[in-house]
């Protein structure tokens, strides 16, 4: 059985959106969190209008990202980048 973590899946699914930005530090990232790439300014809007916990640096929690909300993050990410580039 071939096991897809959760960086894949959301690099899939941004890159899926054809979310601006290139996406791959998602997968060559190791461990509990990841680095989104979204600035301060994004990461706000983030959590004021998604209410996606994360930090200002632009750190998520990839232990947070399941199947079952991964296409909301992913529409998130994309309509904070297309909103705030």
């Amino acid at each position: 059985m071939l096991l897809v973590n959760q960086d894949d899946r959301l690099r899939d699914a941004l890159e899926g959106l054809e979310t601006p930005g290139d996406w791959s530090h998602f997968t060559e990232q190791y461990g509990m969190f990841s680095f989104t790439g979204l600035n301060d300014v994004q990461c706000q809007n983030m959590i004021k209008k998604y209410h996606i916990h994360m930090l200002l640096s632009g750190r998520i929690s990839i232990c947070g990202v399941s199947p079952s909300n991964i296409d909301y993050i992913a529409k998130a990410i994309y309509e904070t980048v297309t909103d705030f580039p």
